[in-house]
Parts: C-alpha cells; sequence; structure tokens
C-alpha cells in the first residue's frame, strides 16, 4: 500500500508502516510541510496515496467538505500507547489486505478500528 504520512505522524510509526513492507512518503518531503489539510488531501488524490494522520480535521473535510481524497488512516493515539496502535494497524491491514483503502476513512484506535466509505 503507498501512504502519505502527515507532519504529525511519529517516524516510529512510518518505520512501522516501512518495515511491513509499505510505501510511505513524508509530507516534508514533497514540500507540503506548512500545507493546508485541503492541499494535502488533494495531493495524496492526484498520486493515489492513502493519508495517514493523527489529525481529526480530516474527517471534516472528507465528510461535511466533501473534499475528494484517495483514503484517510486515522490513528488516535498517544506515546504511551503507540505499540497498540500499531499492533491494532497491523492486524487491520491483515483483515483487510485485499481491499484497497482508496476513498476510505478508517479510524485506528488502541483496540479497535472503523472504516467507512468517503464519498
Amino acid at each position: 500500500m503507498r501512504f502519505l504520512a502527515d507532519q504529525d505522524m511519529y517516524q516510529i510509526t512510518i518505520d512501522f508502516l516501512i518495515d511491513l513492507g509499505h510505501e510511505v512518503i513524508r509530507v516534508k518531503d514533497v514540500g507540503l510541510a506548512q500545507a493546508l489539510d485541503e492541499e494535502i488531501l488533494q495531493y495524496a488524490h492526484k498520486k493515489g496515496l492513502v493519508i495517514v494522520t493523527m489529525d481529526k480535521d480530516f474527517g471534516a473535510l472528507v465528510f461535511l467538505k466533501h473534499i475528494k481524497n484517495s483514503g484517510v488512516v486515522l490513528l488516535r493515539c498517544k506515546p504511551i500507547i503507540i505499540k497498540n496502535v500499531h499492533y491494532e494497524f497491523e492486524k487491520f491491514l491483515n483483515i483487510h489486505k485485499d481491499i484497497s483503502l482508496l476513498n476510505c476513512f478508517v479510524v485506528i484506535e488502541p483496540t479497535r478500528h472503523r472504516i467507512r466509505r468517503a464519498g
């Protein structure tokens, strides 16, 4: 899977996804470190990348403003529970390995996950 890591992503999470065999591009590596969330959504949509973020504002942009996107994974975590979130994220990716996350909004929490089609 191809992910675009938002600026709020911990490096440990980026490394975790890379270790699982996924491609991860950081927003700062493509000149979007200071970009608005809308710009990040547009870039990801154009490139076919699923955004990984901890920023809840993406939910409002996707579901209320209906901004085109390629999918968002929202990680609800704090540093103290990052391993639990990584465990749940890996479990989610394994369970849903045969489906595309494109155009989905996924919420990963320490003990559960939710998936919803975005648009």
